[in-house]
């Protein structure tokens, strides 16, 4: 009896494997691979600005209309500002002005005119969320200050203020086209 049922299960087992195995002489052609750029850019990657505000990180692929810098000569000052969609977490704004046209680090604190703000989900959505400096420190780094048609680029943190509430924005980091002076 017990050669009997290691015979079936012998030949359930060999009639299971016969019937999954897919042998062939036939080839099997190779999946193509899609090397469609998307993008839109010719195969440039896509600037990347971003934040962290709360437990939230947003990689924004920006709006290229609506980021840029700009140096303004009669209030020797630089103003900032990124729009974009982070593919998680959805749209988000920054800007933020510092005085001169130069590499350095600035501050909102002890006589610092830093100025920053950011947003998060979509302009004139009910469910938009705005944040300001007036919180506290906010420091902006600037790395890179380039010439007219070319880049400025920094990092950023401090907190900002929501109604009430104190938030820390973190990872912060700007990478836009310098516009022409006003």
């Amino acid at each position: 009896m017990k050669n009997l049922s290691f015979v079936l299960l012998m030949v359930v087992a060999a009639s299971f494997g016969i019937t999954n195995t897919a042998c062939s002489d036939s080839p099997v052609a190779p999946t193509p691979v899609d090397t469609t750029d998307t993008t839109g850019g010719g195969g440039e990657d896509p600037i990347v600005n971003g934040f962290k505000i709360g437990f939230d990180q947003y990689d924004l692929t920006i709006e290229k209309a609506k980021t840029y810098g700009v140096y303004n000569t009669a209030a020797d000052r630089t103003y900032i500002y990124v729009s974009g969609n982070d593919g998680k977490n959805g749209d988000a704004d920054f800007d933020f002005e510092f005085p001169g046209n130069m590499i350095g680090t600035f501050t909102n604190q002890g006589g610092g005119s830093v100025m920053f703000s950011c947003g998060t989900g979509t302009v004139g959505d009910i469910k938009r969320e705005e944040f300001s400096s007036d919180a506290g420190l906010f420091t902006v780094e600037v790395t890179e200050y380039n010439a007219v048609g070319d880049v400025i680029k920094g990092t950023f943190s401090g907190k900002v203020k929501k109604g009430t509430n104190t938030y820390d924005v973190s990872k912060g980091y700007f990478e836009v086209e310098r516009l022409a002076d006003e």
